[in-house]
């Protein structure tokens, strides 16, 4: 009987082990870049082009390797890391398994040079689908320079599964900015294409957040220090401003190697206790240094997990050094809360003298002109409205039918609407009562009227009286280029303003003017969870502008912003789901009344 049981070639393992080293771009950069970090590179230069589908080449200063060394590093398991078990167990560098090159190299069109310090020439080796095509001399040039092109130009079938070479350059981005937080001691250059992303010099770690974010971080930041019986804890964490609403900008290494580990994350999170509510995530940039035999970073192929050989003491003593931090002391961060917390207190008693152009703010022109020209509109009927809100399906018949007591009716008081908890709008109807939220109700106004700007052309503006210049994360500010022209759209005016910064010269009508940045961070977080998820990226646009710019839970309105807010509610085509599904009226019958207070 002939053996069902075979040998696999070598070329077919090596496309297996590809598969577990290169799941994308991004995967392959941090191969190339860990391997640069191990030969003790100062100077490390990241290049991708067209999210690194077309061209990836990584550049250093470190070691270099002869011809010899070149092709016994393209054999696999061919390491210079380990000789031994106890090389294994104890292994501080970033690479070790042996099979990075090799499996890249089987996956695409492969360029490696290398020299090493005083030789007269380098050497340059190029493959082809796994396969040495090449070895020649090359100008001696200290260090390495990998080049990748077409990766998976031999594996058509995992090329196709790639995501669009803007989500692709994302990832290689958030790749590239770990090794530049986690290590602030070498100096790294990004580009994407020709133009440049970052540029960092050696620093320690506070500059390198200022130079990888933006400087705005840097007095946002607690210093975090704090030791354990099996390790020691330094970083930085950020303060309520830091605060977003999208995971990303959390940072968590051990011995220097970036670790995915979401139990030692909720130790930061449980640090930070009720000062972040559920959904906001910190800012934190933390390094564990532990004993390297105590922790097992071999559990998988990418080495982005870890096992700690006492797991709860390392929780512990994140949880409680974090804590410290954030709560203790007078010069701890928990004085910086009470200025925010009374700013922000401010900020709403600020809204409820402006909310009536927050709400209601119609113009028959295009652009709305500084605040000078704002009039109030508090006055408007529903026949005003549907006269000058162009592009809706107005309900008015519903809105009547729904709610009588809000028309004006001889010898009838006006404004039978109650706000309870700044929260909820309470009115009586005919069948009983009428709860609408507040928040969901403007986010559906805003969601169709900014949908309509988006298909047809052009939405309401006004126009700032002093441009805001606005730095970005080189994260965010790629998703804003993606989006820009949506957001030109439904009434913003951006421009680039050099590398990372923006300026902003007018926003839709609906934002409150000083509050562009906040605004623009929210929905660049809201996009990048919303978009993706079979949902058409302008209506995950419209639905991110309309959450983050809608009147908030705990803004407190007056009795003509409430009954605004109802009549554009019932304007809407969809008035009774916001565009995420939640409801925004609940109804209560007189039925429903009497049954709970055991009327017969």
């Amino acid at each position: 009987m002939k053996s069902r049981i075979k040998i696999l070639s070598d070329d077919l393992i090596s496309k297996i082990a590809a598969g577990e080293v290169v799941e994308r771009p991004a995967s392959v950069i941090k191969e190339l870049v860990e391997n640069s970090i191990d030969a003790g590179a100062t100077r490390i230069k990241v290049i991708v082009v067209n999210g690194g589908k077309t061209l990836m080449q990584v550049i250093d200063n470190g070691s270099g390797m002869t011809e010899d060394e070149l092709l016994l590093a393209l054999e696999r398991h061919a390491t210079s890391k380990i000789n031994s078990y106890e090389d294994l167990v104890g292994v501080m560098t970033l690479g070790f398994r042996g099979e990075a090159l090799p499996s890249i190299a089987s996956v695409s069109r492969f360029e490696l040079s290398s020299s090493v310090k005083d030789a007269e020439t380098g050497t340059k080796i190029t493959v082809a689908g796994g396969s040495i095509r090449s070895v020649a001399p090359t100008e001696a040039i200290p260090g390495t320079s990998v080049t990748i092109k077409n990766l998976f130009y031999a594996t058509p079938a995992r090329r196709k599964f790639l995501k669009s070479p803007q989500v692709e350059y994302r990832h290689i981005l958030e790749a590239v900015k770990r090794f530049a937080l986690g290590r602030p001691e070498i100096a790294f250059e990004f580009y994407n294409g020709e133009k440049k992303v970052f540029q960092t010099k050696k620093s320690d770690l506070l500059e390198r957040i200022g130079e990888t974010f933006n400087r705005s971080y840097i007095p946002n930041l607690k210093e975090v220090t704090g030791s354990g019986r099996a390790l020691k804890l330094t970083g930085y964490v950020g303060d309520p401003k830091l605060i977003r609403k999208s995971r990303g900008e959390q940072y968590l290494y051990l011995n220097g190697r970036y670790i995915s580990d979401r139990r030692m994350s909720s130790a930061v999170y449980k640090g930070y206790g009720d000062l972040v509510s559920r959904g906001e995530f910190p800012f934190f940039v933390i390094n564990l240094s532990a004993d390297p035999r105590s922790v097992d970073v071999n559990v998988h192929p990418s080495k982005m997990e870890a096992k700690f050989k006492n797991e709860w003491d390392v929780y512990e003593t994140i949880k409680t050094t974090v804590h410290d931090t954030v709560h203790i002391g007078s010069e701890g961060m928990a004085d910086s809360f009470k200025p925010m917390l009374e700013g922000q207190a401010a900020e709403i008693e600020e809204s409820r003298t402006h909310h009536s152009s927050k709400i209601i703010q119609f113009k028959p022109s295009r652009t709305i002109p500084p605040a000078a020209e704002l009039s109030d509109m508090t006055s408007l009927s529903v026949a005003d409205i549907v006269e000058k809100e162009k592009g809706f399906s107005p309900a008015v018949e519903t809105y009547k039918s729904a709610f009588p007591e809000l028309q004006s009716e001889p010898g009838q008081p006006e404004g039978l609407v109650w706000q309870v908890h700044n929260k909820y709008i309470i009115s009586q109807v005919k069948s009983g009562l009428s709860i609408i939220d507040q928040h969901v109700a403007h986010e559906r106004i805003l969601y169709e009227k900014a949908l309509s700007s988006l298909e047809s052309g052009g939405g309401y503006s006004q126009q700032l009286l002093f441009p805001q210049k606005i730095e970005l994360s080189p994260e965010d500010y790629s998703v804003l280029l993606e989006i820009l022209a949506f957001m030109n759209k439904i009434g913003f005016e951006i421009t680039e303003f050099g590398e990372r910064t923006i300026l902003v010269q007018a926003v839709p009508a609906d934002i409150k003017a000083g509050s562009e940045g906040r605004v623009l961070a929210e929905i660049i977080d809201n996009f990048r969870e919303t978009s993706g998820k079979e949902v058409p990226a302008h209506k995950a646009l419209a639905a991110s502008f309309a959450c983050k710019a809608a009147v908030k839970a705990g803004e407190k309105l007056t009795q003509e912003e409430m009954i605004s807010l109802i009549e554009r509610l019932f304007m809407t085509e969809y008035p009774y789901y916001c565009p995420h599904g939640r409801p925004v009226i609940i109804n209560l019958t007189i039925e429903e009344l009497d049954k709970r207070f055991e009327r017969k």
